[in-house]
């Protein structure tokens, strides 16, 4: 796809999905990414995001650096994909932290399971509990 297209699209879209109901569209944000080292590296990011109530987010963003600027949207697809990678990654379960909780829902279950037993075995007998 060419450059123009890629405009094309980015214009087309934006406009299309501003104003219509059950929609959310954030500021634009400027982040700059800047590397002290490589002068020639330095870029800034326009991010914004757009919800649509049954479609999902779609991100749009502008690169601009010294090879010139872009525009790209990433549609819901693939911001849920980003999403998705994002949150495997910040999970703070371990092995050991998920076997601690298997375990104890093990015990849990096992203690729910002697109450019914106790209780069925004092009213077969006549028991009051």
């Amino acid at each position: 796809m060419t450059l123009e297209a890629q405009t094309a699209d980015f214009d087309r879209i934006l406009s299309s999905m501003i104003g219509l109901p059950d929609t959310k569209i954030t500021k634009p944000r400027p982040v700059q990414d800047i590397y002290p080292m490589l002068h020639e590296r330095n870029a800034t990011f326009v991010v914004q995001t757009h919800r649509a109530k049954n479609a999902g987010f779609t991100v749009f963003v502008q690169i601009v650096d010294a090879q010139g600027s872009r525009r790209i949207v990433l549609p819901p697809k693939v911001s849920a994909a980003i999403y998705a990678q994002r949150q495997s990654l910040t999970d703070r379960s371990t092995p050991e932290s998920r076997a601690r909780k298997a375990k104890a829902n093990q015990r849990k279950k096992q203690k729910v399971e002697r109450e019914a037993r106790r209780v069925a075995f004092a009213t077969r007998n006549g028991h009051v509990t």
